[in-house]
């Protein structure tokens, strides 16, 4: 019984922690913009959690919502469980703000940063994230952290006290298309608090409890882009839509948009888990609305045993247009889902686990030519009755086996099995008559 536990769990271990090592040892993005904070200290920073991609993710580039860059991810996305991870890194002479910001990320929880900057040199080999923390504030020395909910604070030994998470911090953040009176309607929408919200030279000057201040300062990145604005030019109106999800978390949701590439235009609702906002552009919500409909479905809601993920497996289109041949595999017959991106990339995701999206790929895959088209004959509970009828379609057709195929076994609760064909427009007509009732 031990050995065979051992021999299923070291793989996945193995598997995971060179995952991470890989995220952990790659070096910091240069650049970065830190927005200033006016506490008790003399400077200090907010700092949005972006998604870092592993080496073997990088695949193509588009723009997102704020002009920048922005990564897109082509490979396999995974919906998993919020358990603990363990990581390892190897970061030499990095600013420490931002290995704050990733190791948070990897906590799930958002950062607040107060202090000068620092570079830090660390090493730690497989812990937790917040323990990975303890070891980067150490090599800062004087530096330490407070956990309030879902909000770590971070700054020098003598200001972070008990009591600093109950003490008003004041900052002047600068706005660029947000207005300090939308501000104090969106907190207002969404129950944040604050003591003071006044306007401020090219800005918003915030006064609040640290824990409240970083919610704000999370909605002002997330919605304040040009994207989410009509008429701009005359008087600016902010495009905000609430979204309710059922069986994934809002932070989930937005690491699945993140991954898909969409940076900016929502934020989590702080007071309820499965509410998140959306802003941008028709075809971005558009985008967010279609992410939440192929991965907020029932299924998820088992998402409690450990390693039970629902992925999201790319297939990207050499000939074939991506939008005709996602619809055409939406409304073929078979219940998969899949996720095709409004951007212009060539790549369409099969959502669901992992049989359903192997399946789903290898369909995709005969469909990627010009002249393809696709029929699903009809499904049973065994193959015997779907390889009979293909032999029948085979003989009594112009057809060849190589056009059909017998999928795995899709069936939720018991077996079942589905015949299709793909074949050129002709063919394809030849085998409507042979089409299973129900």
């Amino acid at each position: 019984m031990i050995k065979t536990w051992t021999g299923r769990l070291l793989p996945a271990l193995l598997l995971c922690l060179l995952a991470l090592c890989a995220l952990a040892a790659e070096e910091p993005f240069e650049g970065q913009d830190y927005p200033s904070l006016a506490p008790p200290a003399a400077a200090g920073l907010v700092q949005r959690n972006a998604y870092t991609p592993t080496p073997e993710e990088r695949g193509i580039y588009a723009e997102d919502l704020a002009g920048r860059v922005a990564y897109v991810s082509e490979a396999v996305i995974k919906l998993m469980p919020e358990t603990e991870e363990l990581i390892s890194l190897d970061y030499r002479n990095v600013d420490l703000r931002e290995l704050v910001a990733r190791l948070s990320k990897l906590a799930g929880r958002h950062a607040l940063f107060f202090g000068e900057p620092v570079k830090v040199t660390v090493k730690a080999n497989v812990v937790t994230p917040m323990r990975a923390l303890d070891e980067a504030l150490r090599a800062a020395e004087g530096m330490k952290y407070l956990v309030d909910e879902d909000v770590i604070l971070v700054g020098p030994e003598e200001m972070l006290t008990s009591t600093f998470v109950y003490t008003d911090v004041a900052t002047t953040k600068p706005l660029r298309y947000l207005s300090a009176e939308m501000l104090e309607r969106l907190c207002e929408t969404m129950e944040l608090r604050y003591t003071s919200l006044e306007p401020a030279p090219d800005g918003v000057r915030l006064v609040a409890m640290p824990h409240d201040l970083a919610h704000i300062l999370m909605v002002i990145e997330s919605l304040d882009v040009a994207d989410g604005f009509v008429n701009l030019d005359t008087k600016p109106e902010l495009i905000l839509e609430r979204l309710e999800l059922r069986y994934i978390t809002g932070k989930q949701f937005v690491n699945l948009a993140e991954r898909f590439g969409i940076r900016s235009g929502i934020c989590c609702d702080h007071t309820d888990a499965r509410e998140v906002y959306l802003s941008g552009n028709s075809k971005t919500i558009a985008d967010l609305r279609h992410i939440a409909e192929v991965f907020d479905v029932a299924l998820n809601e088992k998402l409690t045993a450990k390693g039970s993920t629902i992925i999201a497996q790319p297939y990207r289109f050499s000939v074939a247009e991506p939008e005709a041949v996602a619809q055409a595999v939406a409304d073929c017959g078979i219940s998969f889902r899949i996720l095709c991106m409004s951007d212009g990339r060539k790549v369409v995701y099969a959502v669901g686990n992992a049989v359903e999206t192997r399946q789903a790929v290898k369909l995709m895959s005969k469909l990627d030519r010009e002249d393809a088209v696709l029929v699903v004959l009809g499904g049973a509970g065994s193959t015997k009755t779907l390889t009979t009828l293909r032999d029948k379609i085979v003989k009594e057709t112009s057809l060849k086996v190589a056009a059909f195929t017998v999928t795995e076994n899709l069936g939720a609760s018991g077996d079942y099995y589905y015949l299709y064909c793909v074949a050129p427009q002709k063919q394809a007509e030849e085998v409507l008559p042979y089409r299973m009732e129900g």
